[in-house]
């Protein structure tokens, strides 16, 4: 039997944004919402091997339901900025992946949805649905499985319904969840419900008479109390409109084949050129995706000619890896030599020494007797100091996230590319100083700590970063209290909104994109409110 899994868009890449850290890429462009995204689609696919994909998406534009109540949706908040400029890297990315996208004007990506699943009901395929919104257990069926991703305690869950599944856990089924909410209403959608009928009436009133209209038909039951039946006749045709705006459709004028998303193999080139740009390596190995490229590099045999140009420009690049050793003073010259032949010029105080994570390297020799000598130049520093904010440093990785289409399965090769790469950018950043003078005399410190090794207490440790875990969760959760809703601490735009906009604090400074949230202005607000202290 085929399987299609189709995910709401909209609601897995809002919560990828809210619930992972603001993440950027080496060019500065926002990436967490499609790291969270791409994460968990390439979960589910792992584990449903489904036959088919596609995403809904919703389009920026009024639907029917904003037509029919133009209050509808009208207390949310605009896409955040940090969020915007991610959608269209986002769909490219899924372009590359070859995942249908799905989208239609004056509808919203639930309705697709809904019509997609009746289309896999009426053609024998099996319908994953992949959403953050309870709104969708209202399509749940046998063959129709809403697999519901929840956050609990900083860790996402995902729970499959069935439409047996649904009235185990609600006492209600799928379609009865529907008046439920016209009953209840829903303040994230802003369907106003009826007035002072809450959760747990609304799911008694409807187990009791299955719909909306037939409660207005038994409103003189005596199960009804006195109180609950004035509530429901004043607030019947809230109920009939708050019904029609939670109903999704299942019938959406969308040119939809089954067919049409149809699993296929990835655009190689694209999607790593892509992942390359993001800095998503994990991804790129994940996904087993390789770089085509056409380097024919020979390896001189004539060591003499490289050992004489080494002397002589003063100047040596190098790869080790406890397997092979290369050296190099140019491109066209590279040579592979034993650790032992290595040595010499290591220890030579007059060479130049240019490779990748050099710190390791002299621990490494030291345990032969050999004093790795100054001068040297670190390409894995040189990236860390231009792009402190990657996470992974490894040759393989900055290789492939800078040099893209030129990078090399020879190790040598892409540390020759990095080093002038990297030597450009640290002068134009004006970064010479903090290079040379402070980070590259570093590493012969930590390397010396390493090599004779420091003392640590790793149980005090451990409890110390326990404690600050707990004191950095409860503070959130504090912040979220005061402010009475959940936003991105970390977002210097989020948190400007909340400062000055909803809780009006003076403004104490204007940057290009917001206000200045920066610790100068924090400390300046302290005692003007008790969520200062907190952030």
């Amino acid at each position: 039997m085929d399987k299609l899994l189709i995910l709401d868009g909209n609601s897995i890449v809002n919560r990828a944004f809210y619930g992972i850290r603001l993440l950027t890429n080496s060019e500065g462009l926002y990436t967490n919402a499609i790291y969270g995204f791409v994460n968990i689609l390439l979960k589910h696919i792992t584990e449903l091997q489904p036959t088919h994909i596609c995403v809904a998406f919703d389009v920026h534009a009024p639907t029917f339901r904003h037509k029919a109540y133009d209050q509808y949706k009208a207390q949310r908040k605009g896409m955040p900025d940090e969020l915007r400029q991610q959608m269209p890297v986002l769909k490219e990315l899924l372009s590359a992946m070859n995942i249908k996208m799905l989208e239609l004007e004056g509808y919203e990506a639930d309705d697709i949805i809904g019509t997609v699943s009746s289309i896999c009901e009426k053609n024998n395929t099996k319908c994953y649905i992949l959403s953050g919104d309870k709104d969708d257990l209202q399509l749940a069926s046998q063959n129709t499985i809403i697999k519901l991703v929840t956050t609990k305690a900083g860790s996402t869950d995902t729970i499959d319904y069935t439409d047996e599944t649904v009235v185990e856990k609600y006492g209600v089924t799928p379609t009865e969840f529907i008046d439920v909410k016209g009953l209840m209403g829903d303040s994230s959608d802003n369907i106003p419900g009826v007035a002072g009928i809450g959760e747990k009436t609304a799911l008694t009133l409807i187990k009791n008479f299955h719909s909306i209209e037939n409660l207005y038909n038994n409103i003189e039951d005596s199960s009804i109390t006195k109180g609950t039946k004035n509530k429901l006749l004043d607030g019947k045709e809230s109920a009939f409109n708050s019904k029609f705006l939670a109903t999704i459709v299942k019938d959406a004028p969308i040119d939809f084949k089954i067919d049409d998303c149809k699993v296929k193999a990835y655009n190689n080139d694209e999607l790593y050129s892509l992942l390359v740009k993001l800095n998503f390596t994990t991804f790129i190995k994940r996904l087993n995706l390789s770089v085509h490229n056409n380097d024919n590099l020979s390896i001189n045999e004539d060591k003499s000619v490289v050992y004489n140009n080494i002397l002589s420009k003063k100047t040596m690049y190098y790869y080790y890896d406890n397997e092979k050793c290369y050296i190099a003073t140019c491109k066209d010259d590279i040579t592979e030599i034993e650790p032992t032949e290595l040595n010499n010029f290591l220890e030579n105080s007059s060479i130049k020494k240019i490779s990748h994570g050099i710190k390791e390297h002299i621990v490494e020799f030291s345990k032969n007797g050999t004093t790795y000598n100054n001068p040297y130049f670190d390409t894995m520093i040189a990236y860390y100091i231009i792009n402190p904010s990657t996470s992974d440093y490894s040759l393989q990785t900055v290789a492939e996230e800078v040099l893209s289409t030129e990078c090399s399965d020879n190790m040598l090769y892409n540390i020759i590319n990095l080093h002038e790469n990297f030597a450009g950018k640290i002068k134009e950043n004006q970064q010479e100083y903090l290079f040379y003078n402070i980070e590259m005399p570093l590493v012969e410190v930590l390397a010396s700590m390493q090599i004779s090794g420091v003392m640590v207490n790793k149980k005090n440790l451990i409890e110390f970063q326990t404690t600050l875990e707990q004191k950095i969760n409860d503070l959130t959760k504090v912040i979220y209290s005061i402010s009475n809703e959940e936003f991105n601490i970390n977002s210097p735009k989020q948190l400007g909104q909340i400062l000055f906009e909803k809780l009006h604090l003076p403004v104490i400074k204007k940057t290009k994109s917001g206000y200045s949230t920066n610790v100068e202005v924090l400390q300046k607000l302290r005692g003007q409110h008790e969520i200062i202290d907190h952030i």
